[in-house]
Formats: C-alpha cells, structure tokens, sequence
C-alpha cells in the first residue's frame, strides 16, 4: 500500500505544480497519507484489502485521537472526526486506489467496497443581519480599545479582513495567498467593483467584490507593509 500511495502523492504533487490542483488540496492530501492511511495500511498487500480491513480501519481512525496514536500528542482537537473529515480522508482512500487500479496494481473490482456512504455534512451557521451589525459595530470600539498603537493595528487588520471576507466571499484559503497584483477594478457606468483572481480548492476563479469593499483595501494599502 505505501508504494502506492508514494506514486499517488508524488502524481498529486505534479498536479498542484502544473496547476490542476491547488496547494492547499495538496497538503490536506500528503497529510492524510502521512498521518492515517500509511500508518494503517503501510505494508499490507494493496490487492489483498478486504471489506473488513476498511471497517477495522475507520473504527481506528474515529478513536485515533482518543485512545489511538493521537492520544499523547499535545494537540487541541481531542476529539472524534467530524462527517466532514472523514469524507475527505476517504476521497483521498479511493484516490490511492483509483491510482493503483490506472497503473495496473490494483483490480477495478475492488472498488466498490470503497463506495462513499452518506454522510450528513453539518454546515456552519451564518449570521444573520443584526448579528452582523453587532459585529460590525463591535470592531470599531475594539479597535479604538486597543492598548497601545501596535495593539490598534493589529486589530484593525482584523477588522479590515472580516470585513473584505464579508464584502467578497473569498474563502479563508484563497484569502491566505492574495497578492496586490490579484486585485483589479471593474468599470461601468454604475460604478466599480474590486475583482480578485483566487487559487483555492476549486482552483481558479474571480472572485467580484462588492463595490464598498474597495476602501477596505485602500486602507491596507495605507498600511505601507
């Protein structure tokens, strides 16, 4: 299995260096590997994966945390995966197999087993608008609340993030890489929109801006660094 999995990371590698695929997908998939799939199934026979190895297999990642590997490790989340991740991680299962099957390790007939199952995603809840304009109204007093020029910086390149994020719906991957040269204006005669060219999980996309999020970036940019 680890062989296999070596060539698929390395063929993942590839795709993010050629632009098929973002880094950030890259790392979530090399991190995978590294932390759960390798260490479980390292030196079996990837032809010889039985229906019930993939059972045993969950049981130990959803405790990997608890009373698994991860048990001593001095991290936060000491908690069971959530629906989320382990869709994910399985995606990333299917995708060593899937590779080994294009590169003639693997039968196709072993892929059924590893069909995804229905999963209930619990999707994060949004704000509403007068939680919004709490929040809005909160930053300026935390701002000005700051306890001296350095603090107050800080705080307002909080400030000017959330609200771009609000103003934009980049998401927190995209946001991580952005350059000045990404960021343009689109003219017309009703006004003009920031536009940002973003590479994330999705790969490539623009991203249009709401008009009033353009003195959110003037305001970085009077930052000077």
């Amino acid at each position: 299995f680890k062989d296999v999995a070596a060539a698929y990371l390395r063929d993942a590698h590839t795709r993010w260096k050629e632009g098929r695929n973002s880094q950030g997908r890259y790392n979530i998939i090399r991190g995978t590997l590294n932390r759960y799939h390798v260490p479980y199934f390292g030196t079996r026979d990837i032809t010889k994966i039985k229906k019930k190895d993939l059972m045993d297999y969950r049981a130990w990642r959803q405790d990997y945390w608890i009373t698994g590997p991860g048990k001593d490790l001095t991290i936060y989340h000491k908690v069971r995966p959530s629906s989320a991740t382990l869709k994910q991680e399985w995606t990333i299962l299917r995708g060593v197999f899937s590779y080994g099957i294009e590169m003639g390790y693997v039968s196709p007939l072993m892929m059924p087993m590893l069909a995804h199952e229905e999963y209930k995603v619990g999707k994060r809840p949004a704000f509403n608008v007068l939680e919004y304009r709490l929040l809005h109204k909160f930053m300026r007093r935390w701002v000005r609340e700051g306890k001296d020029a350095r603090h107050r910086a800080e705080r307002e390149l909080i400030r000017n993030y959330t609200l771009i994020m609000v103003n934009s719906g980049l998401r927190k991957g995209e946001a991580r890489y952005l350059k000045w040269a990404d960021l343009n204006l689109y003219e017309t005669e009703h006004g003009s929109w920031p536009t940002l060219q973003v590479n994330g999980k999705t790969g490539e996309r623009l991203v249009v801006c709401q008009p009033n999020a353009r003195r959110f970036f003037e305001r970085l940019k009077e930052r000077k660094h």
